[in-house]
């Protein structure tokens, strides 16, 4: 399954998957089917021309998603018309497809969204993003790694900014011995708080 794959932005998605032709004869027509969440869904058929050991990406349906966790489980049946000499191959599945995150975000305190900063990206390196999003830290120090992944939907309007919850930066302190990992992300922003002395930046 190769879309929506963590994650998705609310509304109408393209569903694609890749199949491969294991088999020693030219494929030239197949039934993909699959289920969303547990319920059937119209099944594609499939036409054209796949040689022996080749792969193809399709589109096989479009659908509305409104928010929460799928899963999607697609499987083939009917290889050029007939059963298939190899079953056990057909199947996939992909669970906790989750929306993409968007919005404000608590780090600590109560009500908190996330009981760390390591929680907060790893969701975020997780899901993406569908929007801006910020994260609100509560007055405390923070030591533990950080490591932030190329994000998934980050852009000029879509940024994602740490900053200090009470606005005064020498209540969110930052100890981050092992250094903070951008791994070449974009669009981050930091407001209000305070990186100790022995806190390095890798990008």
């Amino acid at each position: 399954v190769d879309n929506p794959a963590g994650s998705y932005c609310a509304g109408s998605t393209p569903v694609a998957v890749t199949f491969k032709n294991y088999g020693v004869n030219t494929l030239t027509s197949l039934t993909i089917n699959w289920k969303l969440n547990g319920v059937t869904q119209t099944a594609y058929n499939w036409t054209g021309f796949l040689s022996s050991g080749s792969s193809q990406q399709v589109t096989i349906a479009t659908y509305n998603f409104t928010g929460g966790t799928y899963s999607i489980k697609s499987w083939s049946t009917s290889p050029n018309g007939g059963a298939d000499g190899n079953p056990y191959n057909d199947t996939t599945i992909l669970n906790n497809i989750q929306s993409g995150m968007s919005g404000t975000y608590q780090i600590g305190g109560w009500p908190q969204s996330y009981a760390s900063i390591g929680a907060a990206i790893s969701d975020l390196n997780l899901r993406g993003l569908c929007g801006p999003v910020t994260f609100n830290l509560v007055d405390s120090t923070y030591s533990e790694s950080i490591a932030l992944l190329s994000i998934t939907g980050a852009s000029a309007t879509n940024t994602v900014t740490f900053k200090s919850l009470s606005g005064d930066s020498s209540k969110v302190i930052i100890n981050a011995s092992t250094g903070i990992d951008l791994n070449s992300s974009r669009f981050i922003r930091v407001q209000n708080m305070t990186f100790n002395n022995s806190t390095y930046f890798v990008y």
